[in-house]
């Protein structure tokens, strides 16, 4: 090839250079590091342009056995480079540094072994291949694109370097790479032994399907750090980097934006494993057609960040932020910032695993569409604490919150100002079958018009569940606003202060809980619901503390009597209603406020008093049970009058002295008549017959008998009085006493007569019915 004088001298220039290691620097007057533009660089002149074969020539020199190339190797700035500079196979020990140099026809360097390549403040294009086609590239040291601008329009890449190897950093720090026919970095199986960086105002447009950016199966020593830096790709991923491998953290951060498109996601980590965190520290990632970040699969060393102002946004049911499966070594935050797909999740984590920590606080917003949720979090396994405080969720077509079958090692807390916005029958915050190891504590308000605002049917806890002060529960349909049915607490539950409505059924349906302790709806507690199941539902529930309902509000629109239902449940010690009134309130809770008459409540009622030894409190109670049998318990009337009468002259067997008094009143009654009739000619007094004479001794002529003459009768003093009435009214005991008063044939003796009579019939029933009420014959419900 025939080189003019002027490349001649470029080239001994730069023979000169690359033997002392200094640097050839065409463009003198112009201050390192400012920018020129792509004009000015093809206005250069011969005196700037340096021929491309040349280059490989000097490169091949320390392959050609001269010793006296510096290990600086070649430092060249302001040049035009004619031709596209071809290192392919070229295996050298010269380091080749080109700063504000133009290559029109860009690089290709397939198989080359260089200790480093940098290509620093350049221009470096081709118009239908890879401007830098690095395939199989070995460099012992960095890659350095620094302030470059790399246009290419080439499905294969603007940048190509698969299956690369860079022993040291790969640096993008202010590079463009542009490509509208492909991707701008296409590096599937990179191997970096330290960091690659992608800073300072670093753009990468591309397109297609394979990504602006494609680490795929990369490999990265160090850290990946994108930091104010823009990745666009209108009609595919921004960042590709399924199975990439590193073994320090990943950073998108101050300022980064990625912006893609398609349902494979606009930052795709399917797959990846990361040695150290992941942070999204005040990145933008949209997808107005798919996923913002797609990571199923995720694996990291340590913890992963989404905090300071990172907004993500996306579409599609896939969701906004993509982690089922996700196996993060540390915590997951979530931190201001906000989350939105509007037509899918914002955040779905179905099986996600982390070792630490779940947070979602300060500002957080997650706003989703659909189904599946707003956060979905299903059969998530949590090593430590889970954690939503401050933060807002949405979903105006379906639940919130998803955490079906949620376990935690820790405790879950949802507080400080968290608000949950939901709709439909599956609830705003779903906890269903959550098994947690801590303590729940829910102090925030949630909401539903067309569901339950929780749903946590069967959900387990280690400790206490506090759903009190500050919670603020509006749902709506017959499922009830709180739901908790089959729900285990291990320690207490309490709901003092809290607020739950619902429209159309239940505001709490708790069928079938157990709590190892205590149970509080108390201090202000208040529940609004409407329909015939009950505006709070405790059926069969089993509490193994004491149960408080101090002070708390139920209320039915539909019907008073629909504010509780409380058949099976279960308690330890005295119910708290009220300061000095517990028992009546609670009988005039059973009276008022159930639907309709069982016996369990009141049976449990009792026993609670009797096993605190207040046996008057247990027969009172077990009183009020009859009666609301009788008024409610579907009874025959035959039944009902039985209860009547049993009631008033027993109470109902368990006040069987009542019998007594009655007879008492019946033997008062007995002697008033004998008293009062018994002067007026009731009763005589019979006089003693007279002894007969004894016989005359027999003679022989006959004599008639002697005459006995009976004496008039005679009225009955007033102690016989009081004896025959005594006599009357206790017909089953012994004689009082000897009387000879009987009745008269007088109006007044038949009247007495016949009240005699119906006296001691009811003295016999009152008899009977004593002893079947101090027995318990009669106590019967």
């Amino acid at each position: 090839m025939t080189r003019t004088d002027g490349q001649m001298s470029i080239a001994n220039r730069l023979a000169a250079a690359l033997h002392t290691g200094a640097e050839l620097d065409l463009i003198p007057n112009t201050p390192v590091g400012d920018p020129l533009s792509d004009e000015v660089m093809r206005g250069w002149g011969p005196d700037h342009e340096v021929d491309a074969e040349m280059l490989r020539e000097l490169l091949l020199r320390r392959g050609l056995g001269d010793e006296t190339v510096d290990p600086h190797g070649l430092h060249l700035r302001g040049a035009r480079i004619r031709g596209r500079l071809d290192l392919d196979l070229v295996d050298t020990l010269v380091a080749l540094r080109l700063y504000d140099c133009l290559l029109e026809l860009g690089v290709s360097a397939e198989q080359a072994h260089l200790p480093l390549l940098a290509l620093v403040r350049c221009r470096v294009g081709h118009p239908n291949l890879p401007a830098l086609l690095g395939d199989a590239l070995q460099l012992d040291g960095q890659l350095q694109l620094d302030g470059s601008v790399i246009t290419a329009t080439s499905a294969h890449g603007a940048v190509r370097l698969l299956s690369a190897q860079i022993g040291s950093q790969l640096n993008l720090v202010s590079t463009t790479v542009r490509n509208s026919g492909g991707p701008a970095l296409a590096a599937d199986g990179l191997q970096i032994g330290s960091d690659a960086r992608f800073l300072e105002g670093f753009t990468a447009e591309g397109s297609g399907g394979d990504g602006a950016i494609r680490l795929h199966g990369a490999r990265i020593g160090g850290q990946l750090n994108f930091a104010s830096g823009t990745v666009r790709n209108s009609t595919g991923p921004a960042l590709y980097a399924d199975r990439l491998q590193t073994d320090g953290d990943v950073y998108f951060f101050e300022g980064f934006t990625a912006e893609g498109s398609g349902e494979d996601g606009a930052i795709r980590l399917p797959g990846a494993r990361i040695g150290g965190e992941l942070t999204l520290q005040g990145a933008t990632v949209r997808n107005s057609t798919g996923p913002a970040l797609y990571a199923d699969g995720l694996q990291t060393g340590s913890d992963v960040y989404f905090f300071e102002g990172f907004t993500a946004e996306a579409s599609g049911g896939d969701g906004a932020i993509r982690l089922p499966g996700a196996r993060i070594g540390g915590q997951l935050n979530f931190v201001s910032g906000t989350v939105r797909n509007s037509t899918g999740p914002a955040l779905y984590a179905d099986r996600l695993q982390t070792d630490g920590d779940v947070h979602f606080f300060e500002g957080f917003t997650a706003e989703g569409a659909a189904g599946a949720g707003a956060i979905c979090l299903f059969g998530a396994r949590i090593g430590g604490q889970l954690t939503l405080q401050g933060a807002t969720l949405r979903n105006p077509d379906g639940p919130a919150f998803v955490a079906d079958r949620l376990q935690t090692d820790g405790d879950v807390h949802f507080i400080e100002g968290f608000t949950a916005e939901g709709a439909g029958e599956n609830g705003a915050v779903r906890l269903p079958g959550a098994r947690i190891g801590g303590q729940l504590a829910l102090r925030g308000a949630i909401r539903n018009t067309t569901g339950p605002a929780l749903y946590a049917d069967r959900l387990q806890t280690h400790g206490d569940a506090f759903l009190d002060t500050g919670f603020d529960a509006e749902g709506a349909g017959g499922d009830g606003a709180l739901r908790m049915p089959g729900a285990r607490i291990g320690g207490q539950l309490s709901l003092r202060g809290a607020t739950v409505r619902n429209s159309d059924g239940p505001a709490l349906r708790a069928d079938g809980l157990q709590t190892d302790e205590d149970v509080y709806l108390d201090w202000s507690f208040t529940a609004e619901g409407a329909g015939d199941e009950g505006a709070v539902r405790l059926q069969g529930a089993r509490i193994g503390g004491r149960l408080s309902l101090a002070g708390a509000t139920v209320l039915s629109s539909s019907d008073e009597r629909h504010r509780w239902e409380i058949g099976g449940l279960t308690y330890t010690g005295v119910p708290r209603l009220a300061e000095e009134r517990n028992r009546q309130a609670w009988l005039e809770l059973l009276r008022s406020g159930t639907p309709r008459y069982a016996a369990q409540p009141y049976q449990q009622l009792a026993a609670a008093y009797r096993a605190e030894g207040h046996d008057s409190d247990v027969r009172a109670i077990l009183i009020a049970q009859r009666e609301d049998q009788i008024a409610r318990g579907g009874l025959s009337r035959a039944d009902r009058w039985w209860g009547r009468i049993t009631g008033a002259l027993l109470g109902y067997g368990y006040q069987p002295w009542r019998a007594l008094l009655y007879l008492g009143a019946v033997l008062a009654v007995s002697v008033t008549l004998t008293v009062v009739l018994g002067a007026y000619g009731a009763l005589t007094r019979t006089p003693d017959r007279p002894v007969a004479a004894a016989p005359a001794p027999q003679v022989a002529t006959a004599a008639p008998a002697p005459f006995t003459a009976l004496a008039e009768a005679q009225p009955c003093p007033l102690i016989e009085r009081i004896g025959k009435g005594l006599d009357l009214g206790t017909p089953f005991l012994p004689r009082t006493m000897t009387t000879r008063c009987e009745p008269t044939s007088t109006v007044t003796g038949t009247a007495l007569t016949l009240s005699a009579w119906l006296l001691q019939v009811a003295a016999w029933a009152l008899a009977a019915l004593f002893v079947a009420g101090f027995t318990g014959i009669v106590r019967r419900t």
